[in-house]
């Protein structure tokens, strides 16, 4: 093995490898998983090159396969073994094929604009494992016996150990081999949330540094900060919930709204969540979903809902074709794909949808469910979709909005159809409209408890606000007045469609209601921006304060001449209004540390700003500090949900650390040829939007300017921002090894 510098590294790499495969942006992936052992005759890999055809007419364009290296022997979980219980990482199990056959069903895929995931089992090895040698890198019990992972019945693995760097690094080389030199598009991490936090964020560039293309990161589980790490997926487990409780248990349709919003509150913009009604998980131990949900109607209809509330659908191999028997992956029991149901013409219908209109990949929702009938308009632009499911085995009968009826395009190859003021749905019935409409001249009003305040007869009256807003370029504006000092008020924004008069039922622009606090004059404004959609599908909206009551409030306080820590009512602590809902505040911290920094409206606890947004308890963020009496600026971004440090005055510094290295450069590379919002000058220095060769120039052409840090330390969950000063040898290897297959 060679080991050469990062800078070095990195230019080859740059300079060395022709275009980058373009990886679907993450809310634009429709995922395919299989299941080796199931899928073919064979279990084979060239039994999935044989169907990548069908694959790609369902509407897939991400292929993740389920663990393909050589299956543990010892402690056994049965069978062929799990899978997930991997005897060498660097290996291709004969089983599956060889190197060859993985880089053939690569390659066909790349033809048809697919691209393809491994499964990736980090937390844990077969027993059987090479490493397994190296006894420190696994976790012990008080006898110092290697153990399982603690709190599961998984005996046919041993939990690794992450306080170990030398397992870590292993670990990283593994992962860089099959993107680099096999050319993997990326992972999808087996039980992610079982890894630390801080080696996702040290390896996840590390990977991504090691080839030009673009990679997709999915991570197997639900923790939030997974995407601060870096990966650009995590799992749906809550929709996934919330759609079996609405089919089996009665709950109410009006439930799946509102765990859409909840799941996607802490998501960042450009990323996205995987969304399914199985897995090989739940097809093998569980139920197939024609078992789960009551039927072969019913299961669509349960797939339907799953695409209608936005994230990254998911098609679990065999579930097009309607499979009722549970599908095992411990043994080979070969699917027969010309006995199930015939239902890949709906799939590939509903998927085409999507693909074809953005509302429904990205659009705003505007969401009229029932007690059992999911109803819902998505929008995007002039691109309207709207979708309504019978949830429940009986006719049901919905009232239609009288801006929703009309003629519309059936998308799922029917004849158009006029929708009236009524409409019966027979049982489990899934109708997908479309329409390209002119957008009409929609005026947004404000209500909520400040209209009172205005001279308004009763709060919460929309129809009768005073608050009216103006609108200049796709940006509406509203200023409010006599608000007292302190006082919350909380509020919606509401919008007319063109179509006044304004009244509830209309589309809430922000669904979740939002607080402005009265400040020193009583004078706030409220900004609508209709040019930027989050992933909540909410306009980026912001309040601007004429006296600046926006506070930021943290364990830096007294280092930075405060009287207390924590203390929301210290007015040293204004935070400066830059415009667009950006405030920023410049301190001076006297001891070198790591500190964490949160917002506060007004002077007090009630109503905060954190990394996961507007929240009574909200998450802070941290940062770190290196020289005595030393300058930062602390931002929050209240359009785009974002807290952080701006950097520092040596170009090139963006951590903050005092020093143009490895940690600057992996905040390039973890963001590398994505867009990031306006306001987020951590990865882009350019400040164009978009992390690329400008924003890396400015790295390497500062490179080791500054003071280096004399330590490196990881700051504490829950902050978001860990700076981890990682040896750059580590990170950027470049692999050029022999792996036998």
């Amino acid at each position: 093995m060679k080991w050469i510098s990062p800078l070095v590294t990195l230019l080859f790499v740059l300079g060395s490898v022709g275009p980058a495969n373009a990886v679907p942006a993450p809310q634009d992936v429709v995922m395919y998983e299989v299941n080796l052992r199931a899928f073919s005759q064979a279990g084979d890999l060239d039994g999935v090159t044989a169907r990548l055809d069908n694959i790609q007419a369902l509407g897939a364009n991400v292929l993740w396969l389920m663990p393909i290296h050589p299956v543990g022997q010892i402690n056994s979980a049965g069978g062929l073994g799990s899978p997930y219980s991997v005897q060498n990482y660097g290996q291709v199990s004969p089983e599956y094929g060889s190197l060859a056959d993985l880089t053939n069903l690569i390659d066909e895929a790349h033809n048809r604009g697919m691209y393809v995931l491994m499964d990736w089992v980090a937390n844990h090895t077969a027993w059987d494992n090479p490493w397994i040698t190296n006894t420190d890198w696994y976790t012990q019990n008080g006898q110092g016996q290697i153990i399982h992972p603690a709190g599961t019945n998984w005996t046919d693995v041993a939990d690794l150990n992450y306080d170990s760097q030398a397992m870590r690094a292993a670990m990283i080389s593994e992962m860089q081999y099959w993107v680099a030199d096999v050319g993997i598009d990326g992972y999808r991490v087996d039980a992610a949330d079982f890894v630390p936090f801080d080696f996702w964020q040290q390896a996840i560039p590390a990977v991504r540094a090691s080839t030009t293309n673009p990679l997709l990161m999915l991570a197997e589980g639900a923790r939030t900060d997974h995407y601060a790490a870096g990966f650009d997926m995590t799992y749906g487990w809550d929709l996934y919930s919330t759609v079996q409780s609405v089919f089996n248990s009665s709950a109410s349709a009006t439930q799946l709204a509102q765990t859409r919003a909840s799941e996607f509150a802490s998501v960042p913009p450009g990323k996205s969540i995987l969304q399914f009604t199985t897995n090989h998980d739940e097809s093998a131990f569980d139920e197939t979903p024609v078992e789960l949900f009551g039927g072969l109607e019913a299961s669509l209809a349960a797939y339907a809902v799953t695409v209608a509330y936005g994230g990254s659908p998911l098609v679990y191999g065999s579930q097009e074709i309607g499979v009722t028997d549970n599908i095992p992956f411990f043994t080979k029991d070969p699917i027969n794909w010309n006995t199930g149901q015939a239902t890949e013409d709906w799939y590939a219908a509903l998927l085409g949808a999507r693909a074809e209109h953005p509302a429904l990949r990205q659009g705003g929702l505007n969401d009229q469910s029932t007690n059992d009938v999911a109803m819902l308009l998505r929008q995007h632009g002039s691109d309207q979709v709207l979708m309504l499911v019978n949830t429940r085995d009986s006719a049901k009968q919905v009232s239609i909005p009288a801006g929703w009826q009309g003629a519309w395009d059936d998308l799922m190859g029917g004849s158009s159809q006029t929708l009236g003021s009524i409409r019966t749905l027979q049982p489990y019935e899934v109708i997908v409209l479309g329409n390209t409409i002119v957008v009409p001249t929609s005026t947004f009003y404000v209500a909520g408890e400040l209209q009172t305040e205005q001279g308004d007869a009763a709060d919460w009256d929309v129809a009768n606000t005073s608050l009216v807003m103006t609108e200049s370029a796709g940006i509406h504006t509203v200023t409010a007045n006599n608000l007292t000092n302190g006082v919350a008020y909380d509020f919606k924004v509401v919008n007319d469609e063109g179509n006044p008069p304004v009244a509830w039922g209309d589309h809430e622009i922000t669904p979740n209601q939002l607080t402005v606090i009265g400040d020193a004059d009583g004078t706030v404004t409220i900004t609508v921006d209709t040019n930027a959609i989050n992933n909540l599908g909410e306009y980026a909206t912001w309040i601007n304060f004429d006296g600046a009551p926006l506070q930021v409030v943290g364990d830096f306080m007294n280092e930075a001449g405060g009287a207390a820590d924590w203390d929301p009512a210290d007015p040293a602590f204004d935070m400066t209004d830059e415009g667009n809902g950006y405030y920023t505040f410049d301190a001076i911290i006297s001891t070198p540390g790591i500190y964490q920094f949160k917002a506060s409206f007004g002077n007090g606890w009630d109503d905060q700003v954190g990394t996961d947004g507007f929240n009574n308890d909200a998450i802070t963020k941290g940062f770190q500090t290196t020289t005595p009496n030393e300058a930062v600026t602390l931002f929050v971004d209240l359009a785009n949900r974002l807290l952080g440090i701006e950097p520092d005055a040596i170009p090139g510094d963006l951590d903050g650390d005092g020093f143009v290295g490895i940690n600057d450069l992996n905040l390039i590379l973890a963001n590398w040829n994505q867009a990031v919002p306006p306001g987020n000058p951590l990865a882009d220095p350019s400040g164009d939007n978009f992390v690329g060769i400008d924003d890396l120039n400015e790295v390497l052409g500062n490179w080791n300017a500054g003071t280096p840090p004399n330590t490196s330390a990881n700051i504490p969950e829950p902050a978001t921002l860990t700076l981890i000063a990682v040896g750059g040898l580590t990170i950027l290897r470049r692999h050029r090894r022999s792996h036998t297959s």
